[in-house]
C-alpha cells in the first residue's frame, strides 16, 4: 500500500526537483507546469515566489529567537549576580522610601489645587485622570 522512503530518495528527488526544466505556460495567467504539478505562481530562481516569502519568514523567526536568547542570557547574569540579598534588601526599602516621599509630595501638590479651587481632592484627581490604586 505504502512504499517506504529512504533518505537518499528525498535528496534525490529534491535535486531532480530543483533542476531547471522548461515549464509550458498553460492556458492564460502564470498557471504553469513542472514536473507533472501545477503551479500557479511564477517560478523564481528554482523555487516559486512562497518558497522566497518562506525562506524571509524562516530569517525573521531566527532573528527574532537570537534576540530572546539574548534577552534570556542578560537576565540570567543578573539573577545570577553575587549581590548580598541583605544590600539587595536595604535598596529595594530606600526605594520604596523615596517612591512614597514623591507620592506624598505630589497628593500635597493635589491637594493644595483642589483647595484654591475649592474641590473635592477626588475630583482634581479624576480631572488629571490619575488612578489611586491600593496594590
Amino acid at each position: 500500500m505504502f512504499k517506504s522512503v529512504a533518505p537518499t530518495d528525498i535528496a534525490n528527488n529534491r535535486a531532480a526537483h530543483n533542476q531547471e526544466q522548461p515549464s509550458p505556460v498553460l492556458g492564460k495567467g502564470n498557471n504553469s507546469e513542472v514536473n507533472g504539478y501545477r503551479q500557479s505562481s511564477p517560478i523564481v530562481a528554482g523555487g516559486n515566489m512562497n518558497d522566497v516569502n518562506s525562506q524571509q519568514r524562516v530569517l525573521m523567526k531566527e532573528q527574532r529567537l537570537e534576540d530572546i536568547k539574548n534577552q534570556c542570557s542578560e537576565l540570567i547574569s543578573e539573577l545570577d549576580s553575587d549581590d548580598d540579598p541583605e544590600a539587595i534588601v536595604k535598596k529595594h526599602i530606600s526605594q520604596l522610601k523615596k517612591y512614597n516621599e514623591l507620592k506624598d509630595i505630589a497628593l500635597g501638590l493635589v491637594t493644595m489645587i483642589a483647595d484654591q479651587r475649592k474641590l473635592r481632592t477626588t475630583d482634581i484627581l479624576e480631572e488629571m485622570k490619575v488612578e489611586l490604586a491600593d496594590d
